[in-house]
């Protein structure tokens, strides 16, 4: 390893004794604070920094203090909004302790590859500035992996680039990173050290003057594996894989795995490796954001130790940034926990943690989307925000208290779920961009109504009974096409709400109606989702009817619920694709007990019937669907999916290649997109009990989903993701927009108390 042996020995004892100091502690979770021991204590400055120009930031993914105190920010141009964007400052910039601008650089140029979407900045001993990159994961607006770190001087000179853009041969390329999270040039062996890092499993060692490969290694000192690609689909590509998985092994049919709360965790890195620092008694922290914990090596690889952040939740999501405090033995380690918007304040040697501070919110102090964290030489933090915080922030060291101070999380404030109001979406901040990150935190203030008000008594449904309203197509002069589990099935309602046509059918199970370039509707016939009589007898197809009612096709086997071309498992919701075919989100769940299981998908079909292709399959990875629920195509010919029960919408490119997961929306029922590109996502189970078999992928039968968030319908935008308004007090499954600005929502329960008076409701701006 080209270590002399007299250096090892020492950090290894050292290792040693930390790891007997940390195996004493009885519970590192507890916030606690031994007699006589002082802590920290640290208070906001709302007015740093201050920006010229009038000049805006997006999302702040990284913020860096050099040797000379001056405080460097790295932000994301592209995340800021298009009407903004003109004012976007440059992706680097300086400032002088007090907040004062210094100077400001970055973005594409000769010579070298621009990150997509930039992350990480360092800048080293010799007032070097190190630059990463995350894209495709993070925001990004083109399918192309950023494999480069970039290093120039502090004046934005270009001096040497290790890999390139779309390059890396994945864990065991030495000549590349894969999407590089962090990085940290150690004086004494001029090293930098890499957390590599969303695409990536590893801590990833270069010389930091050559750019040589050194050394690397996985979480406890493993080699590092590779995660599997998504799974191709027939002749529609495949996605980009292993974005969002996470060390272990997903439980039960693919679905996300339970926090886990006991033993020593993954065997290997999740993703993202987040941060990296080494301290100055020879110590490597890594943060393993997904996996909650902070691991400790040599600076050889060994493994010593390691920590848990917030292990017991509620966010998947913690150990982001780190940083030492400023004195000789770097006595405090400082955790940004990204998921739960709180910095922990640790005893760095025995990792004890002492307090933690920080809610989310938008108020200074608090956070949302902590991402990074840097401290300068008298002890000042300073933190970068994503979405929707996109800002920085600076906190002022206040000296050492004996008593924890006023802004130390209580335990209960700790233990406390996040506030439903919480998932509503803020009007959007002046100067701040607004696209999620890969995994968005909660945003916190709630517009009432989003501008938009129920219209009472619409529509009027006369001697038909209200039934179940899932399917809407807006008929585009402020009426609706309406499947609905009653009899008749198919209703044509105008504007003002009277029905003018009817189709005489029934389905097992309505669940999903589209139309196409011919008039003609598309009625999905989803089946029961139990054990009902009609299990293996009735639905599982796709019936296609013209503007009067005729019958003009069917696909699928009445009763057959199997993946196939020619059979359905469960089909839930379809849409013309902008080439003129049909595209079905097949695997609505539950499902009955003779049904397949697994095969969720999405399937295509020409108008008339013919089998093209099917794309993805069951599991929470890239690519992959539990209960895909709806389908929308933009302006650019994307394809947004509601995978419902991931929580989340997959947004693919052209040939299916997977752009995104946005995970702000809330757990996604519906989705519309309008020729604008304003999105509507219709969010019926939030923070409900759900019905379903005990060994249901997502948590059984009555299992409370995506707990937390509020149902409802947020609106924004399929450009950059932002969040613009949120309407409250429903619970959609069915929903459709028009371009007239009304929205559509249709309830599956609680028809009788809706103020519209039945299960359609219709929105209209205020």
């Amino acid at each position: 390893m080209n270590r002399s042996t007299r250096r090892n020995l020492s950090i290894v004892t050292a290792g040693i004794l930390m790891m007997a100091a940390v195996a004493a502690l009885s519970n590192r979770s507890a916030q606690a604070q031994a007699p006589g021991r002082k802590v920290p204590v640290f208070e906001v400055d709302a007015t740093w920094p201050k920006l010229p120009n009038n000049w805006v930031v997006g999302h702040v993914a990284s913020v860096a203090v050099d040797r000379h105190d001056h405080v460097w920010m790295l932000h994301r141009p592209n995340t800021i909004p298009e009407d903004r964007r003109k004012n976007a400052a440059p992706p680097v910039l300086e400032f002088d302790a007090s907040g004062k601008f210094v100077h400001a650089w970055g973005g594409p140029g000769n010579g070298y590859d621009w990150p997509d979407s930039e992350h990480g900045i360092a800048v080293d001993y010799k007032d070097h500035v190190w630059i990463g990159g995350s894209a495709p994961v993070a925001p990004s607006l083109r399918d192309l992996d950023d494999d480069m770190l970039l290093k120039f001087d502090n004046k934005g000179k270009f001096l040497l680039q290790i890999g390139g853009r779309s390059v890396s041969k994945g864990n065991a390329d030495t000549k590349a990173v894969h999407q590089s999270a962090d990085v940290f040039v150690w004086p004494k062996t001029n090293e930098a050290f890499v957390a590599d890092g969303y695409g990536n499993r590893r801590v990833i060692v270069f010389d930091a003057d050559t750019g040589a490969f050194k050394r690397q290694w996985g979480a406890f000192s493993n080699t590092p594996i590779d995660v599997p690609a998504a799974p191709r689909g027939g002749a529609a590509g495949g996605a980009r894989g292993g974005a969002n998985a996470a060390g272990g092994n997903a439980a039960g049919r693919g679905a996300a795995p339970a926090l886990d709360t006991e033993g020593p965790g993954s065997q290997q890195f999740g993703g993202p490796v987040h941060a990296v620092k080494v301290s100055n008694d020879g110590l490597v922290y890594v943060a393993d954001r997904p996996n909650r914990r902070v691991q400790v090596f040599t600076p050889d690889g060994k493994y010593l130790t390691q920590t848990f952040i917030n292990r017991s939740g509620p966010s998947p999501q913690s150990a982001a940034g780190l940083a030492f405090s400023p004195d000789a033995d770097q006595q405090f380690l400082y955790v940004a926990d990204y998921g739960n918007s709180h910095i922990l304040v640790l005893e760095r040697k025995s990792l004890q943690l002492l307090y933690q501070f920080g809610q989310r919110s938008e108020k200074p102090g608090d956070f949302q989307g902590l991402h990074h964290l840097a401290i300068d030489s008298k002890g000042n933090i300073y933190t970068g925000e994503v979405a929707p915080g996109a800002r920085a922030q600076r906190f002022v060291f206040k000296g050492l208290a004996d008593t924890l101070p006023p802004n130390a999380l209580t335990p209960a404030q700790l233990a406390a779920p996040p506030a439903q109001s919480s998932q509503a979406a803020p009007p959007p901040a002046a100067g701040r961009g607004a696209v999620p990150t890969r995994e968005p935190p909660r945003v916190t203030s709630t517009m009432a109504n989003g501008g938009y008000r129920m219209l009472p008594a619409w529509p009027h449904l006369g001697t038909i009974k209200p039934g179940a309203a899932i399917g809407i197509v807006p008929d585009g002069t402020g009426g609706v096409w309406l499947q609905h589990r009653s009899v008749p099935a198919i209703l044509h309602i105008n504007a003002s709400g009277d029905i003018i046509k009817q189709f005489d059918v029934t389905f097992s199970s309505s669940h999903g109606l589209c139309r196409d370039r011919d008039g003609n509707l598309w009625a999905a016939d989803s089946g029961p989702f139990n054990d009902a009589p009609d299990a293996g007898v009735r639905g599982n197809q796709i019936f296609k009817f013209s503007p009067e009612g005729k019958l003009l096709l069917t696909l699928g086997k009445a009763g057959v619920a199997k993946a196939g071309t020619d059979t359905f498992l469960q089909p839930a919701s379809c849409i013309e694709t902008p080439d003129g075919n049909i595209l079905i989100a097949d695997g609505h769940w539950p499902r009955p007990t003779n049904s397949q299981q697994d095969g969720d998908r999405l399937v295509w079909y020409t108008r008339d019937g013919k089998f093209i292709k099917e794309f993805g399959r069951h599991g929470s990875k890239p690519g992959e669907f539990i209960g895909p629920h709806g389908l929308a195509f933009d302006s650019q010919g994307r394809l947004f999916v509601a995978d419902r029960s991931n929580n989340r919408i997959q947004v693919f490119d052209k040939d299916m290649k997977f752009v995104d997961e946005w995970r702000h929306f809330g757990r996604p029922s519906g989705v519309a997109i309008l020729k604008d590109d304003t999105l509507v996502v219709s969010d019926s189970e939030s923070s409900q009990p759900i019905g379903g078999p005990p060994d249901a992928p997502e948590g059984g039968g009555n299992a409370i989903r995506n707990p937390g968030w509020q149902n409802g319908i947020r609106i924004g935008s399929a450009k950059d993701g932002s969040l613009r308004l949120f309407i409250p007090g429903t619970r959609p499954e069915g929903m459709a927009a028009d371009e007239l600005g009304n929205v559509f929502g249709g309830l599956t329960g609680g028809c009788d108390a809706s103020p519209s008076g039945g299960c359609l409701q219709k929105f209209v701006k205020q």
